[in-house]
């Protein structure tokens, strides 16, 4: 009896799940907000048309009160729902968003008890073959361990959190240093990175497109950069710890020949700006034709805030898409040829990453 109370809670939490996500019942949608499954890919034409139009009628009955009809199903719509759970059963790549799609339609007809069972073996399966035949990260663990006690699947909970306490982090991490120098134009610049989180697979309505983002991370930066002329000398300058709030903040591609890229950080940042004036030289003494007057007349000091936009970039090729590790480093500008340095210029350019793939998220979310 507990066990069944556990069950039909976790579906009355399922369905007022899609209660609050903008479904509106007799219509309702799956978990993930998307259209419902078509069932006709799975079973016979209009299986769960006939179960919706049931289930359409029956709140129908309770809300204008018609209490003769309430609880009665017409026999073509149980034998409909019969031939849709055993589709939803036969298929061997059910999720556990479809299993528990049914299990709710089931309770609002009254018919969950009759499958109860075989839906929840169903379920149960899905999670041992996860845990079974594929390897995964301390966070994915965590979630399927999550899900494992939502459901009471307690011989299953031992199992995963013993890989857990085994298993590497999912967190990801990249750093980026950046330096150039030029002694002749009187500029530097020095810009360092650091972004660790969790990444995630972007998808567009369910489907995956091969972009990853920091879903949850944060990144600590630190921008420095001087310029001078013959009035100015002008510094910006910014730092900080900052969250990455999803795609915008950076995202790379990762295609199935192993080949990778893109623009894992691409942020905009506030900047502090000084233009600071640069003193009238004094007039040379023993020039009687020198201009006493300030060059930089009208050129004022003044300190003020924009806008500026920090990235890493990576780039490479993986045997292993799920843990991707690689460097980049570039050391002068071979545009420049061998007199780069004797020009009295330096630069150089150090990207690391260590980027776990988890692309478990999108099953069980």
């Amino acid at each position: 009896m507990q066990k069944r109370v556990q069950v039909v809670s976790i579906i009355c939490f399922v369905s007022m799940a899609l209660l609050f996500a903008g479904c509106n019942i007799p219509l309702p949608s799956s978990p993930d907000g998307s259209t419902p499954p078509d069932s006709s890919a799975n079973g016979p034409p209009g299986l769960e048309d006939a179960v919706r139009d049931a289930l359409g009628n029956a709140a129908e009955d309770q809300l204008v009160g018609d209490e003769e009809n309430q609880g009665e199903l017409p026999q073509d719509v149980i034998v409909a729902a019969e031939e849709w759970v055993n589709s939803v059963l036969d298929n061997p790549d059910a999720t556990p968003q479809e299993i528990l799609y049914v299990l709710g339609i089931l309770q609002k007809l009254g018919l969950e008890k009759d499958y109860e069972k075989q839906l929840m073996d169903k379920l149960k399966g899905y999670f041992e073959d996860k845990i079974n035949n594929h390897e995964y990260c301390k966070e994915e663990l965590a979630k399927i361990l999550g899900e494992c006690q939502s459901f009471g699947f307690k011989d299953l909970e031992k199992i995963v959190s013993d890989k857990a306490k085994k298993s590497a982090s999912c967190e990801s991490k990249v750093t980026r240093t950046y330096h150039y120098e030029s002694k002749e134009f009187g500029s530097k610049t020095d810009l360092t990175i650091s972004a660790r989180g969790v990444l995630r697979e972007m998808s567009l309505m369910g489907m995956s497109n091969g972009e990853f983002y920091f879903d949850s991370g944060a990144i600590d930066w630190e921008y420095a950069d001087e310029t001078k002329d013959s009035c100015l000398v002008i510094r910006k300058i910014g730092g900080g710890s900052e969250n990455l709030t999803g795609y915008r903040d950076g995202s790379f591609g990762v295609s199935s020949d192993g080949s990778y890229g893109g623009f894992i950080i691409s942020k905009d940042v506030m900047l502090k700006v000084e233009e600071i004036k640069v003193p009238a030289p004094a007039p040379n003494p023993d020039d009687p034709f020198a201009d006493p007057g300030d060059p930089c007349e009208g050129v004022q000091t003044r300190i003020y805030e924009e806008q500026g936009h920090i990235e890493v970039q990576i780039r490479g090729n993986s045997p292993d898409l799920r843990h991707i590790v690689g460097k980049m480093v570039e050391q002068g500008d071979p545009s420049l040829g061998s007199d780069f340095s004797e020009m009295g210029v330096t630069k150089s350019d150090v990207t690391e990453w260590d980027l776990q793939i988890n692309y478990l998220s999108k099953e069980l979310s």
